[in-house]
């Protein structure tokens, strides 16, 4: 029981830091596809927030349906099904998901031709 709590602490420390690692490639990311006025980059950094709005709502969902006993629950199923919810939530931002990515490149084009100033 002891070393079923640490891995979950390594776990959970792990996720962290993939979430602030994420956070701050997307802000580069978007701060250099705004400045570059690159459509293409601005249009790839949206489906990409899309992707980890929908991957973290898709955890949520799964983390609601109990556990059964009936096929077992280990470490090695959790992580084969954070892997799965990634790419299926790629895929599914880039064919248009719940289209968060295309309202936010509508709006980030609007404001990537207003001065600075005017965006407030």
């Amino acid at each position: 029981m002891r070393i079923d709590n640490l891995t979950q602490n390594l776990i959970a420390s792990a996720q962290a830091q993939q979430v602030q690692a994420e956070d701050d490639t997307f802000k580069t990311r978007l701060e250099a596809a705004m400045s570059e006025k690159d459509k293409d980059k601005l249009r790839t950094v949206c489906q990409d927030f899309e992707s980890v709005f929908l991957n973290m709502m898709l955890q949520s969902m799964r983390n609601t349906v109990p556990k059964s006993e009936f096929l077992g629950q280990d470490k090695g199923r959790e992580m084969f099904e954070g892997l799965l919810d990634q790419e299926l939530t790629k895929d599914m931002a880039k064919t248009g998901g719940v289209g968060l990515a295309d309202m936010l490149f509508k709006q980030l084009t609007i404001n990537q031709n207003k001065p600075i100033s005017d965006t407030k």
